[in-house]
């Protein structure tokens, strides 16, 4: 285009652009045409062009790190007001950002930051999340629209809820709030990124991963324990209450997890925000919301002829009176005579009949019992190990040095080797089996597995067995303990 068909004052902000010298002079001439929305008449102009050339070479070359993060944001500005010449900025962008830019929070200006963030959406490398994550962990309480933006990405990014939970919980312990009060301040933040994360999760279709009820719980919990006390009422009100909404969009979005009762374990942290025997009462209408989900999840396992007696104790929690939580029971057990007899005596507190339990509920007896038997197979392989450095050391050496105690401590390898077996038996008929042995090296498995230190690479190395269920042909099936690596 001609510059001669540009007025005079349009004119001289596109020789501002061009010209700089440097960014700020740059973001003040886009400005200036956004405000006499003239940018539009000037970007297909050749000076145009050589600015827009220049400010991408601001961006990837200053030193400065808050001067290439104002360089970013423009030209995400100009991505957003100019649709004609978008793809072309999108390309010039995503061909210099070649890592991650400094901290958004070097950025005063929330606009520049949202910017900033969009401009990040628009590259699909390995580093986007975790910027994105220490960037909504980082943002001050009243930017919603710059989180809204940082979060389009995370979810776009992350492979699951509980993913996003534990990359938020490490981010948040990395933020130390520098005020009086930091446990409120940290409050106030967590608040406002429950509040962002709640439609997200409601809209998406990122499964909820592994345990994300008590994801979501350490992501709230383990940061204010690492700051301090939350003093005021309001924010703990505040919090309170958007936990509990978090909590409810999952349990309603996910059917999967939602008659588990460890997806509810945030509640429980919420609860002990506030000090006597009863909730606030500003949070009755949210508390309404998971108390009928608990029912819901009840009266599921109920059908199935599983007293859940976890959930009931959720139920319980969110009601804050025993009394009310056995109302609303025993009227569960009445709207629904379909229930089988033992599931409904319980549901009333009633008496059990004496009559052979069902084989549902023999087995709900057993799969809580796994655990306790995973428990004991990993000490009893770990006495394995033991008595065969006994056998192989300690017994010739007390035969050579002290016979009299040979017998004796042959007799306790022996018992000892019973008790073994016996638990191995016990496992083996529930199709429990160990996965991995300490000291092994082997491919990280975050299905089976939790990492002592935070973050893993490819290989790790066991400190704690997983015990899972062997499937049909003996593979590792499911999780009943995970273990432990480095």
């Amino acid at each position: 285009m001609n510059n001669s068909r540009i007025d005079e004052s349009n004119a001289a902000a596109l020789r501002r652009f061009k010209d700089g010298p440097n960014v700020a002079d740059r973001a003040a001439a886009i400005t200036e045409l956004l405000t006499r929305r003239a940018l539009s008449s000037v970007v297909r102009t050749a000076d145009f062009e050589e600015g827009l050339n220049l400010l991408v070479a601001d961006m990837r070359t200053q030193s400065n790190a808050a001067t290439k993060l104002v360089a970013l944001a423009q030209l995400g500005r100009i991505e957003q007001s100019s649709k004609s010449i978008a793809s072309t900025v999108r390309k010039l962008t995503v061909t210099a950002l070649e890592g991650p830019p400094g901290p958004s929070s070097l950025l005063s200006d929330a606009e520049d930051r949202y910017y900033v963030a969009k401009a990040c959406s628009w590259v699909t490398s390995p580093w986007v999340l975790p910027y994105a994550i220490n960037a909504v962990a980082e943002e001050v309480p009243n930017a919603d629209k710059v989180r809204g933006e940082l979060f389009r990405l995370v979810f776009r990014d992350a492979t699951s809820l509980a993913d996003i939970f534990t990359r938020l919980r490490d981010a948040l312990l990395e933020t130390k709030p520098r005020t009086e009060s930091p446990g409120n301040t940290l409050a106030r933040r967590q608040t406002k990124i429950l509040s962002a994360l709640r439609d997200p999760i409601a809209t998406s279709v990122l499964p909820p991963g592994e345990e994300v009820g008590k994801r979501l719980a350490e992501m709230v919990s383990v940061p204010l324990s690492d700051v301090g006390l939350l003093t005021d009422d309001e924010a703990r009100i505040a919090l309170a209450r958007e936990i509990v909404l978090c909590t409810y969009d999952i349990v309603r979005t996910r059917i999967s997890v939602f008659a588990d009762a460890d997806t509810y374990a945030a509640v429980r942290f919420a609860r002990r925000l506030f000090k006597g025997s009863s909730w606030p009462s500003e949070l009755a209408d949210a508390l309404s919301h998971i108390s009928a989900a608990l029912l819901e999840a009840i009266l599921l396992m109920g059908k199935q002829g599983i007293p859940s007696r976890q959930l009931g104790d959720y139920l319980e929690l969110v009601c804050g009176y025993p009394r009310e939580a056995e109302r609303r029971l025993s009227a569960l057990a009445d709207e629904h005579p379909e229930l089988p007899e033992a599931v409904r005596a319980w549901l009333r507190k009633e008496p059990i009949s004496r009559s052979a339990p069902s084989p549902t509920l023999v087995e709900s007896d057993l799969l809580r019992a796994d655990a306790s038997v995973g428990e004991a197979l990993v000490e009893s392989h770990r006495l394995r190990l033991l008595m065969t450095e006994m056998s192989s050391n300690v017994v010739p050496a007390l035969e050579l040095y002290d016979p009299s105690k040979v017998e004796a401590v042959s007799s306790f390898l022996a018992q000892a080797k019973r008790v073994v077996e016996d638990l191995e038996e016990i496992a083996r008929r529930r199709n429990l089996l160990l996965y991995g042995m300490v000291g092994e090296i082997m491919q990280f498995a975050p299905k089976y597995f939790d990492s002592a230190a935070g973050g893993v690479g490819r290989e790790v190395r066991v400190i704690r067995p997983a015990v899972v269920r062997a499937t049909g042909d003996g593979s590792p099936g499911e999780v009943v303990m995970r273990g432990i690596v480095e």
